[in-house]
């Protein structure tokens, strides 16, 4: 395979990704995190299984397909993360909790290289088995997810005294007077195209690419 074959399939999985963060968000606020994480990350582990199936004929359409999906199903993990740390945990323990997060996907970023010699040969045999262990193990959790992840006011483990914890910031924020005014305002939703075309949005996304 060419250099600029590869180009291509590196392309193809960052516009997917990103094409699927701009319309998961919503459809995860409309199905809900826990069909929607699981969803999402299903496709993640078909498009990641599907690398190993493919053949030298149709290596180049074939990676370009599997890095396509994969970007999609990839693309609902931290619209899904967040919207559960906004669920579960009290304003003041946000932070911390989306630093774990971001913490455990860079020390799997570590792990992988050096896991991954572990079964596949130095000269690339068994490759496909790299494709094939992150989908099982993503299916283990999938199922455990399923089973075992509920909102905080259905789930059957949590307690009055925890939800009442949760829910405080989200009725101090609702509660607050806006603009200087007494009383309630209802916020308007904002629609895709009124937060792509906003200049804050794009000066947060700025001061992201600096770092």
């Amino acid at each position: 395979m060419q250099q600029r074959h590869y180009s291509y399939i590196t392309i193809a999985f960052q516009l997917s990704y990103a094409i699927g963060l701009l319309s998961v968000g919503r459809f995860i606020d409309w199905v809900g995190v826990r069909v929607g994480y699981t969803l999402t990350i299903s496709v993640w582990s078909l498009f990641g299984a599907a690398h190993a199936l493919i053949r030298p004929a149709f290596g180049f359409i074939g990676f370009l397909v599997a890095r396509f999906g994969l970007g999609l199903g990839e693309s609902g993990n931290f619209p899904c993360t967040i919207k559960v740390i906004a669920e579960w945990f009290p304003q003041h323990q946000r932070g911390l909790a989306t630093g774990v997060v971001n913490a455990s996907t860079n020390i799997g970023a570590v792990l992988a290289p050096l896991l991954v010699p572990l079964f596949v040969a130095a000269d690339g045999g068994h490759w496909q088995l790299a494709f094939l262990i992150t989908p099982f193990f993503s299916g283990l959790w999938l199922f455990a997810w399923w089973h075992l992840y509920r909102s905080p006011a259905e789930h059957p483990r949590d307690t009055h005294e925890e939800l009442a914890l949760i829910r405080r910031d989200q009725l101090v924020q609702a509660e607050r007077p806006l603009s200087g005014n007494v009383g309630l305002q209802r916020q308007p939703s904002l629609r895709a195209r009124e937060v792509t075309l906003s200049l804050r949005a794009w000066r947060v996304l700025g001061r992201d690419k600096r770092r």
